[in-house]
């Protein structure tokens, strides 16, 4: 009965994975349509490049569709003024991440005083104008009820977009990369949560907090080839092995679930709830798999960076990666992965 049931969330799951991981896809369309809408962009046209506002999109679905997950697992509605606010974060962090990032701006000084503390007078480039232009429909949009505790988390998302500077260092110790891990993406997926109203406990905080440094772990994974082409030190590439990568997603599988499984909600919500995120880490093991298959069983990272990007992703319906993937998404179970035996074969 188990196995009909995750046939029928993993239907689910690939569905709502079409309208979110596709740009002509529904979360996309409805996205584009705001970013649109909200701000006249054509006035921007001459600084903002089309990969530009492509990226903003990317960071609006990311969020919207986290949040929808949360407001799915406590039973309640993302209304439309909270779904416009955190997509809005969403554009606020494209934008961020350009400025802090992708522009490879040697002092940040300017940019930093200027993004923890927008204003008309500091903001005077395009991007910064086009800033403030969305950080005020963000805040617009906040709630009375919990419009505190949005924006300490925004905040504490930025300051943590800073501090993941340092992963440009390939001296940083391994220990201060992964609590800069752990915060870019563990506050980023609270603010998602934080904005769907219900009070949000410590167990509960520290549970997503722990949620979203899974997610950073498998986001890098993913990026293995692409952050070390450029300098980027994350969490893949700060292991030698495969098997040391695999053991520490694993263990952050297990901190990550118990804390989600023991929150004081209905069992059904969390069951649902946690086989997505049992779904994505099947597929990155099917990835780190994958890695150590096309470097004929032996993985060096300086032998897999030798290799073209596109052979470096892993192709899900593969029909060794299908034969893998699919018997292990659909052997999920809530007291996943204690008694899943399957965790330690074929990785």
């Amino acid at each position: 009965m188990s196995w009909v049931k995750n046939m029928r969330r993993l239907m689910f799951l690939m569905k709502d994975m079409q309208s979110a991981n596709r740009e002509k896809g529904k979360l996309h369309r409805e996205m584009n349509a705001l970013l649109h809408s909200t701000v006249d962009l054509s006035i921007y046209q001459d600084s903002i490049s089309s990969r530009m506002l492509k990226k903003m999109q990317w960071y609006m679905v990311e969020t919207v569709w986290m949040s929808q997950k949360f407001a799915d697992l406590h039973q309640t509605i993302l209304d439309e003024k909270s779904k416009c606010s955190i997509a809005f974060s969403g554009v606020l962090g494209g934008i961020s991440d350009i400025l802090i990032d992708d522009l490879a701006v040697s002092d940040l000084t300017s940019i930093k005083a200027f993004l923890l503390k927008p204003s008309a007078q500091a903001g005077q480039k395009p991007l910064e104008q086009l800033y403030l232009d969305f950080f005020r429909a963000f805040e617009a949009n906040l709630s009375d009820t919990h419009r505190s505790l949005v924006l300490d988390y925004y905040w504490k998302t930025l300051q943590a977009q800073f501090e993941s500077r340092q992963q440009f260092n390939p001296d940083l110790p391994q220990s201060k990369l992964i609590k800069i891990l752990k915060d870019k993406c563990g506050f980023t997926t609270l603010l998602c949560r934080a904005i769907i109203g219900p009070e949000l406990s410590k167990q509960e905080a520290e549970a997503i907090y722990e949620l979203g440094g899974l997610v950073q772990f498998i986001n890098d994974i993913n990026d293995l080839h692409k952050d070390s082409s450029q300098g980027i030190r994350n969490f893949a590439n700060s292991f030698d092995t495969i098997d040391e990568m695999r053991q520490v997603l694993i263990n952050q599988v297990l901190v990550s679930f118990d804390q989600v499984k023991k929150l004081p909600l209905a069992k059904k919500q969390k069951v649902d709830f946690l086989f997505i995120f049992h779904s994505f880490v099947i597929i990155t093991l099917a990835q780190l798999n994958h890695y150590r298959f096309i470097c004929e069983g032996n993985y060096q990272l300086d032998r897999f960076l030798n290799l073209p990007q596109h052979k470096t992703k892993v192709r899900p319906y593969l029909r060794r990666n299908f034969q893998y993937s699919i018997p292990k998404i659909l052997n999920y179970h809530f007291h996943y992965p204690y008694e899943s035996k399957f965790l330690n074969f074929n990785v």
